[in-house]
């Protein structure tokens, strides 16, 4: 009796230490799963942030490519009226000599008259383009000092609204086609509006989802050429086209650029 009470006894205690073993292992493995839970949602702020920081950098380099692209389509196709909007300077200058003032004072005031014409002229003309890069070095300096993304606020109201109807205004002054200028940098802005309010999606698409066992997944297109193509077009293709296109046309800008390269390859055999 006593042999059969001892028997019971040890089975009711490898029961007990059998269901917790079962709990060990149960809390082992939610805690498992919560540190991967844990760590996929450390990676997600980190990959967020990165990308963040990505898309302020490319906006800082896309306004100075757009910028040299306005520069040299300025410089190409609205000489003339940058000549018309300076020429009156000239005027202002030699009218402003008197009868009772020195010769000499009235050459070093015609002169200052003439460079005061002439900055006021050319920042007229630069006004939009010269508030953009501020903007964007205020964005530049922004990110660097805090890391964090910019808001909406500075998206829609600065860089979209603000910045969109000064360059307009740049633009027409100078003889190129605002609305066309306005189109293009507000699909660019609206491109780093839409990767600020939602970067994990944009992570997503550009490089996959976040994968705590690091396997990679088969897709149609690769993340690398979808990171090539987006940061290609962000970065390059569309400021090319905002600072080129006011001012010409696609098939104007291919013909002015064979010209310039026959020039160029004809000019080097001809040196030869």
């Amino acid at each position: 009796m006593r042999k059969l009470q001892l028997k019971q006894s040890q089975l009711a205690l490898s029961s007990h230490s059998h269901m917790l073993e079962k709990i060990k292992l149960s809390f082992g493995f939610q805690k498992a799963s919560f540190k991967g839970e844990k760590f996929k949602t450390r990676m997600q702020e980190t990959r967020d942030a990165e990308i963040l920081r990505t898309l302020i950098d490319f906006l800082v380099s896309a306004v100075i490519v757009m910028s040299a692209c306005f520069g040299y389509g300025t410089y190409i196709y609205s000489y003339q009226r940058i000549t018309d909007v300076t020429s009156a300077c000239s005027a202002t200058s030699k009218g402003s000599k008197s009868w009772w003032m020195p010769n000499s004072v009235s050459n070093f005031s015609s002169g200052f008259l003439f460079l005061r014409c002439h900055v006021i002229a050319v920042t007229r003309m630069c006004f939009g383009i010269l508030m953009i890069l501020a903007i964007a070095w205020l964005a530049f300096q922004r990110s660097s000092t805090t890391g964090s993304n910019m808001p909406i606020t500075f998206n829609l109201i600065l860089l979209g609204i603000i910045c969109g109807f000064a360059g307009r205004f740049c633009t027409n002054t100078l003889g190129g086609d605002g609305n066309t200028w306005l189109m293009y940098w507000e699909v660019l802005c609206s491109i780093h509006l839409l990767g600020n309010l939602f970067p994990s999606l944009l992570y997503h698409v550009l490089h996959g989802p976040i994968s705590v066992s690091h396997r990679e997944q088969v897709v149609w297109l690769p993340y690398w050429v979808r990171r090539c193509l987006f940061y290609a077009a962000v970065g390059l293709i569309l400021p090319a086209l905002t600072g080129l296109l006011p001012f010409a046309s696609l098939s104007d800008w291919k013909d002015h650029f064979v010209e310039e390269i026959k020039s160029i390859v004809i000019g080097d055999k001809i040196e030869a």
